[in-house]
């Protein structure tokens, strides 16, 4: 289960403009033998100046539902009502592309 108090422990960073909409891969790291590594693109990192400081430790929470719908609709309200937090939709899907297709006789 989750733990509901976090967003009142926590100074959330908040972007400039929003929506904010944009495209990106998840980089292979070796260490970890996966596609692993996400980086921010410029217009998202643009958005949060926190994100330029070099020796500023800036965390992440990430919270994955899977299928419960139930449970997501509730954490965004939750959202909606303390107006605390960014909810980011992102999704993981596979590209299509020439090198992961058999080739054909």
């Amino acid at each position: 289960m989750i733990n509901q108090d976090f967003l009142s422990n926590v100074k959330i960073l908040q972007p400039i403009i929003k929506p904010i909409f944009c495209d990106g891969k998840l980089i292979y790291s070796e260490k970890h033998r996966s596609r692993c590594i996400i980086i921010l693109k410029r217009n998202l990192r643009e958005e949060f100046s926190s994100l330029s400081g070099q020796y500023s430790m800036i965390k992440y929470r990430l919270e994955c539902f899977r299928n419960d719908y139930k449970l997501f609709k509730q954490r965004v309200d939750d959202i909606l009502v303390k107006k605390k937090g960014i909810p980011i939709l992102l999704y993981l899907y596979e590209e299509e592309n020439a090198a992961n297709t058999p080739k054909e006789n």
